[in-house]
């Protein structure tokens, strides 16, 4: 499994973008002999400042590329699975069911968080120690508030998002969020499952509950702030759960949507498409697995190309990562879905990550290399998925880029910068961010305080 090749497209373009400029400079500088001043304001001067960016991105798309060779097919593939952790202390050899292989994110369960915060960092830190020679997978948590937070034993409070809703302000809210993030921050997770986008529907109120923000307005627009708090600390969040649901639970059974074509767009597809119209958002989409006959027939949202790719990517012109809800829920497993057609079928409508209860996935590989060589388009989208994966760790800052080195074509312009990606590592020590996170969190206790009442 080979993504098109780019570094030599890469260096001929910043070759020629260099040579362009390196004429017209020259030609400038022969037809008058302006001022430094002067000749660093000029058009010529702004016109390499404008290439230089585009220079700087194909540079760092080089480097990319070039990191993502280093592994074989099977660590790639890999990147694609979303699987359950075992542990909750430290992360070993003992706890790998993979064979080494990192997967492409670690989803945490009440069963991984141990009684302290300490306890806490000391795990996911032993995660990221234990891939450090591999691609480190993202550290992601369920952290909606009210009933689903895996954290509340060790965090300060967070209320649901109807709560929410009911007793903020959005700068309220923006607040109570960013404290929250920067604590997962602090104790090693990197994706938040959350939030629920979604609108309390009559259709869905009671699977939901006290889930959603509420009404399609409230929806939009605290969704965006809980995005945007996010992503202050570098958390990647999760849209949840796309198109929607019903007051069938997924995990027993299969949602099935029976709404007209316009309800479907209007009330379930809308606020999604406003949310992901905010361009400074850095999120991700999780898909559920509903059934919409006005829509995707009889096949599971998460199944559906016309919904993933015709619909998702093309119409809404989402980029971002894709990824399953678990493929095991009994909505999936009793239509006779094993996780080999799973998989595959998820990849196929467009999915870039599938997520997955289960602690193994390894067995799974073969499967997606063999039909990967039979089907080009299977082939194609796995490579763009990779990509995006790896683009995605970059932007939470799992991965970074690293300057090995620059050149200048003149002293006076900026240099040209040529990188290498690699894994980050945190600037505090393990020390430090307990005692920066018992801070950050005796200030979330001041801001529930301050926020919401008793009841």
């Amino acid at each position: 499994m080979k993504p098109q090749p780019l570094s030599t497209g890469v260096k001929s373009a910043v070759f020629i973008c260099l040579c362009i400029c390196a004429v017209l400079l020259l030609f400038s500088a022969c037809s008058k002999k302006p001022s430094i001043n002067t000749d660093m304001n000029n058009s010529m001067y702004r016109f390499f400042l404008y290439n230089y960016d585009v220079l700087d991105t194909m540079q760092k798309k080089k480097a990319s590329y070039e990191y993502g060779e280093k592994f074989s097919d099977k660590e790639r593939i890999a990147q694609l699975f979303m699987v359950n952790i075992d542990g909750s202390t430290t992360y070993s050899k003992a706890n790998d069911f993979n064979d080494g292989i990192s997967p492409g994110a670690y989803i945490f369960f009440t069963f991984n968080i141990d009684t302290s915060p300490s306890s806490v960092i000391a795990f996911t830190d032993s995660v990221y120690d234990y891939y450090k020679d591999s691609i480190p997978p993202l550290l992601a948590i369920d952290h909606e508030g009210g009933s689903v937070n895996r954290l509340r034993s060790i965090t300060s409070p967070l209320p649901s998002q109807l709560s929410v809703s009911k007793y903020c302000s959005e700068q309220e809210a923006s607040s109570l969020y960013e404290n929250t993030a920067h604590q997962l921050r602090l104790l090693g997770f990197t994706f938040n499952l959350s939030p629920v986008a979604e609108p309390l529907l009559e259709s869905n109120e009671e699977f939901l509950q006290d889930r959603s923000f509420g009404s399609i307005d409230k929806t939009i627009s605290l969704s965006s702030v809980l995005i945007e708090s996010y992503n202050k600390y570098n958390i990647l969040c999760a849209l949840k759960h796309f198109p929607g649901n019903t007051n069938d639970d997924p995990h027993t059974g299969l949602p099935r949507i029976t709404v007209s074509r316009d309800v479907f767009q209007n009330q379930m597809v809308h606020p999604f498409h406003t949310i992901l119209n905010n361009s400074p958002l850095h999120t991700a989409v999780l898909l559920s697995h509903a059934v919409i006959p006005s829509v995707t027939g009889t096949i599971p949202a998460c199944f559906s190309k016309e919904l993933t790719t015709g619909i998702l990517k093309d119409s809404i012109g989402f980029k971002g990562l894709i990824l399953t809800d678990d493929i095991f829920m009994g909505a999936i497993a009793d239509q006779g879905y094993d996780a080999y057609k799973s998989v595959e079928s998820a990849l196929l409508a467009g999915a870039d990550m599938i997520m997955s209860s289960q602690k193994r996935f390894v067995h799974l590989i073969p499967y997606i290399q063999k039909r990967m060589m039979e089907d080009t388009h299977l082939m194609a989208g796995v490579n763009e998925s990779f990509t995006k994966i790896i683009q995605t760790k970059i932007k939470t800052g799992v991965l970074r880029y690293h300057k090995i080195s620059s050149y200048d074509i003149f002293t006076m312009l900026p240099s040209i910068n040529e990188y290498r990606v690699v894994n980050s590592n945190s600037e505090y020590s393990s020390i430090q961010r307990e005692e920066k996170f018992n801070q950050i969190k005796n200030d979330g206790l001041e801001l529930y305080a301050a926020y919401f009442n008793e009841d």
